[in-house]
Formats: C-alpha cells, structure tokens, sequence
C-alpha cells in the first residue's frame, strides 16, 4: 500500500473512532423494574432458626417505591414436629429500606443489577410479637421484635423469585419491663430463610406516567 493511501485509511478510521465515541451511551436502567409500580407485594415460605429447634415460617410483605411498607410474619414449630421454645410466634410491623431511593436518584448504583437488588434491599424491621411458649396460651408473652433483612434476587429484575433473610432480637413485655427472665419466650433471637416472590405492581398513588428521573 503507498503512502498516501495508508494516510487516507488512517484518516478514515480515526473519524470513525470519533463519530462513535461522540454518540453518547444509552442510559442503564438501574431501576430494574423497581418503578414500573409504586407498590410490591412479597409472599414467601421456608424456616426459622431459633433457640431448642427450628420453626416452619410464612411472610407476606406490601411495600410502597421499594422504601416503606408493613409485614406479617407467623413462625409453627409443632407443624413440623419441631420442639422450639417459643412454640408458635405471629409477628406484624413496620419495615424501612433507606437505600433504594437515595442511591438510585444521586447514580450510585453500580450497574450489576443482583447486587443493586440485593444491597437496595436492606431494611430495618421493629413492631409486635405474641409468642406462644411451651405449656402456655398463645400471645402470653406478647412484646417487640426488631431486626434487619434483604433480598437476594434469583433474577436481574425487582419482579420474581428471591431468597430472603430476616435476622433479629424478640422481647416478651416481661425483659422490656425489667422483670426476670423465663426463658427464650422472654428473650431469644432469630434468623430466617425464606424463599420469596416479589410482584410490582401500579395503584397510582404517585404518577406512573411522569417521566422518570435520570
């Protein structure tokens, strides 16, 4: 090839390199399907580990922009032929995922959309208990259970199947009072594994149709 055709094809190749570098990159969606709803619903099923035995366990979630919603949680150790102290335990609260929004609107997301799921979806957990202890009534140890939780996603998208952990401490109203200590009914702690799905979905509380934030 002579010199001035070498030229030209350099020439040509490096305003190619510059037309497309000068096309600007189409935007990641780092919401994952997170905003194609204002509210999500979250069922799941599977065990908690806690003090003597474990407990079969079952939860239903409804959350509002992935940031706040309410949960009910019920925990059965004689369903499963388990001797857990406490035997049964109804849970229900508030939970408060402060990540989601505060990263997503200021671009910190990293753009591995498990790994933004699953870090979005830490939250704080804090409402009631009533616990059912060995020989006793159910809900004689009524009290408060607080704890922590996240997701993590078996799909790159908010809408689908996830494993769920939910970890934490419960006190019947005899510890918060200062009285002594019966037992795990009274105080314990406990983790849970859960294998959940989670569904997006609209109800127009806020305008789905607004354009979203870049």
């Amino acid at each position: 090839m002579s010199k001035p055709a070498a030229t030209v094809c350099l020439r040509v190749v490096l305003m190619t390199a510059i037309m497309f570098s000068a096309v600007p990159a189409r935007a990641a969606d780092t919401t994952y399907g997170r905003i194609d709803g204002d509210m999500a619903v979250a069922v799941g099923a599977g065990v908690t580990f806690g003090p003597r035995a474990p407990r079969a366990a079952g939860d239903l979630r409804f959350r509002y922009l992935q940031t706040a919603g309410i949960f009910g949680s019920y925990e059965d150790g004689p369903l499963v032929g388990s001797t857990s102290e406490p035997r049964r335990i109804v849970a229900f609260g508030v939970e408060l995922r402060p990540l989601f929004l505060a990263r997503w609107l200021k671009g910190m997301e990293f753009g591995a959309p498990r790994v933004d799921l699953a870090l979005d979806s830490f939250g704080l957990e804090l409402g009631a208990v009533f616990m059912q202890p060995e020989g006793g009534a159910f809900g004689a140890r009524p009290g408060l259970q607080a704890g922590i939780g996240f997701d993590v996603p078996i799909f790159p998208r908010a809408t689908g199947p996830m494993l769920s952990v939910h970890a934490g401490c419960r006190f019947s109203d005899h510890a918060l009072s200062g009285q002594p200590l019966a037992g795990p009914s009274d105080r314990s702690i406990y983790f849970t594994v859960l294998a959940s799905w989670q569904q997006i979905f609209g109800t127009n509380v806020v305008g789905l149709r607004d354009p979203r934030p870049r």
